[in-house]
């Protein structure tokens, strides 16, 4: 870690000239104690993985986000939902069929 900040502070240095006189930049080493952190690991024997992604992502994100002097939740590993798309690109040179709502006389014709 200290060597790292020694590089991120040479690299300030070299582009500090090129800033602006009043733009500072500081770099500062942090450690988990510097912060309170929390980490939780959801698995499952027979949910799967995707459907426990989904639910850390769109489930106890969003109300762990909204509790009190909660910073960020970031959601790491898991599997993340995939889908396969397969086409049949014969079919694209044929003519679309309608929309839904194109048989639907406009506002301004009426």
């Amino acid at each position: 870690m200290f060597k790292t900040l020694e590089l991120v502070n040479a690299a300030i240095a070299r582009i500090q000239p090129t800033l602006p006189p009043t733009a500072k930049i500081v770099a500062n080493r942090l450690t988990f104690a510097a912060f309170p952190i929390m980490g939780y690991s959801l698995t499952s024997d027979t949910v799967p993985q995707t459907a426990i992604w989904e639910m850390a992502t769109y489930d106890l994100k969003p109300r762990l986000n909204r509790q009190p002097g909660v910073s960020s939740i970031v959601v790491q590993g898991g599997q993340v939902p995939e889908f396969q798309v397969q086409t049949d690109p014969p079919s694209w040179s044929r003519p679309a069929s309608p929309s839904p709502t194109s048989w639907m006389p406009s506002a301004a014709a009426t």
